[in-house]
């Protein structure tokens, strides 16, 4: 007698639905990396000539 397969079964509906998720998680680091990318930037290349010219250490501030 053969096993009786249910139709219905939604096994493959949960890996379609982390795609999605890791899909949707991907697009918001891109997207927040377009618009605050420059700024933070900007950021960590002040902290850096700060603390260059106040420690007196040599630094290449990129």
């Amino acid at each position: 007698m053969e096993p009786v397969v249910n139709p219905r079964s939604e096994g493959g509906a949960s890996s379609v639905e982390y795609g999605l998720l890791i899909a949707l998680i991907a697009a918001v680091i891109v997207t927040s990396l377009v618009f605050f990318g420059a700024g933070v930037s900007n950021l960590f290349t002040g902290t850096c000539e700060s603390v260059r010219d106040n420690g007196g250490i040599q630094a290449t501030c990129n």
